[in-house]
């Protein structure tokens, strides 16, 4: 079965920070937190059904996907991983690589 592709709701590009548009925030995650994927623009977040690499995919996240973290974090396979519920969606995905940051919080 094909996992599902989860594309970001945009509006028209607008320089500069939008009001009311969520604003990425330099710090750890926290449970509760609503984070956004994060990752280069030719690259998706794989959402999976439980922490670690190989567990089963059930979705790819793009930059700009929002979800909401309700658990973890988790230390698998060398990742940090948490648990996310986007609006169709509820999986693991690991935090980032050590280098790429692919899930940062937002305020």
């Amino acid at each position: 079965k094909e996992e599902p592709w989860l594309v970001p709701v945009t509006e028209a590009a607008a320089p500069g920070p939008v009001p009311g548009e969520p604003r990425l925030v330099d710090r750890p995650i926290r449970l509760g937190d609503r984070v956004q994927v994060t990752t280069d623009a030719n690259q998706v977040l794989t959402v999976r059904d439980f922490a670690g690499r190989n567990a089963t995919p059930v979705a790819k996240a793009r930059a700009g996907t929002l979800f909401t973290v309700r658990g973890g974090p988790i230390k698998q396979d060398g990742f940090t991983w948490w648990e996310l519920e986007g609006d169709t969606v509820k999986g693991w995905a690991a935090e980032g690589d050590g280098q790429n940051r692919w899930l940062t919080p937002v305020e």
